[in-house]
């Protein structure tokens, strides 16, 4: 997925992955200068179980 903007669907989906880690996800993304929506940088999420 991509990074989305707050308090969309987009981002509960993501919640329900990460937990309240998802703000810390999106912290390091903003420290590294990544880019946000349609033209932002990709991510992959993978659960470990």
């Amino acid at each position: 997925t991509n990074f989305h903007a707050p308090r969309t669907t987009l981002i509960v989906m993501i919640a329900a992955m990460l937990g309240d880690r998802w703000r810390e996800v999106y912290d390091h993304a903003l420290e590294e200068s990544f880019r946000f929506l349609s033209f932002g940088d990709a991510m992959y999420i993978e659960i470990q179980r």
